[in-house]
């Protein structure tokens, strides 16, 4: 028979990487604060690499000037690099 502790380890292995995407989903605007929160949208969390939406290109570029003080932002969320991305039909139907 399985110990308890196991099999919750054994769970959280499994499901670790989607709780920590969702944590970073859930706490983005404590993260990042309003201003920043307003014009982005976290996407997913893959190997380290956090994807972002921002609204157009320009908005893409300022964000990736601003890297280094998001990831120690994200330092307690297993975040090591930002990928910003230009999706702006995300925020023209207002989907945030």
């Amino acid at each position: 028979m399985e110990k308890l502790g196991d099999i919750i380890a054994k769970v959280l292995k499994r499901y670790g990487k989607r709780l920590a995407e969702e944590r970073v989903k859930v706490e983005w605007v404590k993260i990042v604060g309003e201003d920043v929160a307003i014009r982005t949208v976290p996407l997913s969390l893959s190997d380290g690499v956090l994807e972002v939406a921002v609204p157009d290109g320009a908005w893409a570029k300022e964000y990736q000037f601003r890297e280094e003080i998001f990831l120690e932002k994200l330092k307690d969320y297993d975040v090591r690099k930002i990928k910003f991305v230009p999706l702006p039909r995300l925020f023209l139907r207002g989907k945030r």
